[in-house]
């Protein structure tokens, strides 16, 4: 019995240990998964898809659409300071492989592309689906290389999704459209196709985001204040780009500066893209002032390292001009700069007309009944008095009063080239007598100063 027992125990002590063995190896294969899973997340956490490098997110987030042939793969990434995948879905691209280098060939082009228009379902055919997002191919490096054709669309579908099946274009079910649109906004959030993703550092990234800023700076400083020559030297020798726009953008500069009006051409918003050996830099160009900001337009450029120095194969305006440009220009920058410098005039001409208030104001205060003369046109006339009885007028008044006090508060001015008005609410006060009431001048040009040629005045 005894014998029995103790086989018993045996037999039961060698399950348990086997159990716990086995539970023991459970817990080892957790923890162990996760640690691999930690560290997956980590290595994601520093290297990022070779073709992303940076955004402009001082806006908010910024999205990226990155089409993979080879696995047939959407992607979304999101930049908020860094990037994330956010979604990821099949697609559909051309029948063909390789990329696309002419018309009709069933092949997608492979490339940095942005969304350029939309169109609804109500504008196409049952065979784009939910709808489509036309995309700028060619952009510059295709036309380079010769390729051909147009009409490349991110779109729905009626049927059932197969891959390789398109003859361009890149195709979602229209569920995955629909949901792929709401990232989508139009001249700045690329698609960017490859055959075959690869990913790189996050420090090799912000070294490359780093030198680009920098040559940003540089290329900017040259257009804002250098010659023709210098802002040349950062183009290829090869790329000759439009620059007639030049000689009036040097007149309007030296201009502005002559009249002692700064301005600065500023650069904001950037974002950086690579496909193979170009770089495709997108940002967000403005004028401004001390008194006035111009938001001018996107500005795309296409960049290539040339031993050990960014050069500009290519540029193009990527919009429209921000805002209703009234001195219209073939150049969206010159255009803006010639705004700036009339915006500039107007708020001269409001401060020459200021200054000549203030100053009537401050004779009239004073009791200078010469220098408050000098404000007033020859041939002035308020009450039925004429400019020499007018001024004998007020001689009367400031010899009656200890003191006078005149001031102004909301004045608007109506300006014109050879007449303006003004009108303000004017607070009298001597010793004796207050008063509030509106006044309103009309002013002249006379031998090229403003003088005041008409006054009203109606008590309040």
């Amino acid at each position: 019995m005894s014998i029995k027992i103790k086989r018993f125990f045996s037999i039961q002590g060698v399950a348990s240990w086997l159990r716990f063995g086995c539970y023991l190896q459970i817990c080892l294969l957790v923890f162990t998964s996760f640690g691999v899973v930690q560290a997956s997340t980590n290595q994601r956490l520093e290297s990022v898809p070779h073709i992303l490098l940076a955004m402009g997110s001082e806006r908010g987030a910024e999205y990226a659409i990155i089409v993979e042939k080879e696995s047939q793969q959407l992607f979304v990434y999101q930049y908020n300071g860094s990037f994330n995948e956010v979604f990821k879905t099949d697609c559909s691209t051309g029948k063909n492989s390789g990329p696309k280098t002419r018309s009709g060939d069933s092949k997608t082009p492979e490339g940095i592309y942005f969304f350029v228009q939309k169109h609804a379902k109500d504008d196409l055919s049952v065979t784009y689906g939910a709808g489509a997002f036309p995309i700028d191919y060619p952009n510059i490096i295709d036309q380079l290389a010769g390729s051909t054709g147009n009409s490349i669309w991110l779109h729905g579908t009626n049927k059932a999704l197969m891959p390789r099946d398109s003859n361009g274009c890149i195709v979602l079910t229209d569920e995955n459209f629909l949901h792929v649109a709401r990232y989508i906004q139009l001249n700045r959030t690329p698609m960017i196709i490859v055959e075959r993703l690869t990913d790189i550092s996050i420090n090799n990234a912000k070294d490359t985001e780093a030198a680009i800023h920098d040559f940003l700076k540089a290329w900017n400083s040259a257009l804002q204040d250098g010659t023709y020559h210098q802002l040349l030297h950062f183009y290829d020798s090869e790329y000759l780009p439009e620059i007639n726009w030049w000689v009036d953008w040097n007149r309007f500069r030296r201009e502005m500066r002559r009249s002692g009006f700064n301005f600065a051409v500023a650069f904001d918003h950037v974002s950086i893209f690579r496909h193979k050996d170009t770089l495709v830099v997108l940002f967000d160009q403005s004028l401004s002032s001390t008194t006035v900001n111009l938001e001018v337009t996107t500005k795309k450029m296409f960049v290539k390292s040339q031993k050990g120095r960014f050069k500009i194969i290519g540029e193009e305006f990527q919009t429209a001009p921000k805002r209703k440009i009234a001195l219209q220009h073939n150049h969206p920058l010159v255009a803006s700069l010639q705004n700036l410098s009339q915006q500039h005039q107007e708020l001269h001409a409001d401060q020459e007309l200021i200054d000549v208030i203030d100053g009537w104001l401050a004779a009239w205060s004073s009791k200078d009944i010469k220098r408050f003369g000098r404000y007033y046109s020859r041939d002035f006339k308020s009450r039925r008095m004429g400019i020499r009885s007018w001024l004998q007028y007020k001689q009367q008044l400031n010899q009656k009063y200890a003191y006078i006090r005149v001031s102004k508060k909301n004045l608007e001015i109506r300006r014109g080239k050879a007449i303006s008005r003004a009108s303000f609410i004017q607070v009298y006060e001597s010793d004796q007598y207050q008063v509030i009431g509106v006044k309103h001048l009309v002013l002249k040009k006379e031998e090229g100063q403003w003088r005041i040629y008409r006054e009203t005045w109606e008590k309040l």
